[in-house]
Formats: structure tokens, sequence, C-alpha cells
């Protein structure tokens, strides 16, 4: 196996970025739902279409890992969406981070991370938030390391389920 190579998503990632976005969200987290919300939500989530307007969205940022050709890992930061009230501080939001479980380990979650938060700054946020499964304790001790601390929660629909989630944010 070569090495990861960093590079940002394109419009002619669509197809593999929508793959990788439901194999990575499934084998996290397929165990939790039933097979209509799982379906529902990826069908609503990581469709190619879903994943064209959200590469051509100039205010979402997407950063692939790539290795021998193919994408095993991602995040993807844009417009502050959660719901928690920050006030006047220009904030801005981690949406996604998954790697393949083949990766998990040599360091490609820390460099999407590094990209997100650098990416973040230089946007000029103040602030950096994100949303995380409240049973993920592999994540919430992930994003400590990152200067992430909980300051609210809401409930995620995952089909007709809801997940509760925590909402962290980090001082930028």
């Amino acid at each position: 196996m070569s090495d990861v190579v960093y590079r940002d998503a394109g419009v002619a990632d669509c197809d593999a970025l929508s793959a990788l976005m439901r194999e990575t969200f499934c084998e996290t987290f397929a165990h939790l739902y039933r097979a209509e919300d799982l379906n529902a939500f990826l069908a609503a989530s990581y469709t190619p279409a879903q994943q064209y307007a959200e590469i051509i969205d100039p205010d979402v940022e997407t950063r692939l890992a790539v290795q021998d050709g193919a994408l095993v890992g991602y995040a993807q930061i844009g417009p502050f969406k959660l719901p928690y009230d920050n006030g006047p501080a220009h904030a801005l939001e981690l949406y996604r981070l998954y790697v393949r479980g083949a990766v998990q380990g040599k360091g490609v979650a820390p460099a999407l991370m590094d990209w997100a938060m650098t990416r973040m700054r230089e946007r000029a946020a103040r602030d950096a938030f994100l949303g995380v499964w409240s049973q993920n304790e592999r994540a919430k001790k992930f994003y400590a390391r990152y200067g992430f601390e909980r300051v609210g929660e809401y409930q995620f629909p995952v089909g007709e389920t809801l997940d509760d989630e925590f909402i962290l944010r980090a001082r930028l």
C-alpha cells in the first residue's frame, strides 16, 4: 500500500464520495438502526446529487484522503448550523469526519482534523463546532484532543430514530 494523499473534493468525486460516506456511516453506525431508518437516512444524505450540491457550494469544503486511487476518508466543514446560540462570534462547523476501518489508527483522521481546524482558522472563525453521538466514546476522546468541549445537546434524526447528540465547541 502506498502513502495516503490528501486533496480537495471535485465534482468528479461525487459517486465515489457518496459510496464512501455510505460505507463509513454504515461501518460505524448501521447496527444501531432499523433498516428502514438507515435506508431513509442514506437516501436523504449521501447521494451523488447531494455531494454535488455540497462540492459546488462555495461555503462548504470537503477534503479527501486517497490511497492507491481509492477514497479512504474525508472531512467536511461549512457554515455553523447546529441548534446552539453562539452569539455574534463567527463560527464554522465540522459536518463530517470519517475514515475507513482499514486505515483507522494510521494518522488519517488526525490529518483530516488538522486540515479542518486550519481551514476554519483561515476562514476567520472564532469557534469550531461539531455534533457527535452521545455514546461515541472514541470520537469524543478524539475531539477532546483538539480542545472540543460539550456545550449543548440535540436530537439527530436517522429516519424515524432520534439520536441523542452532543454539541461540542473548540475556541480557535
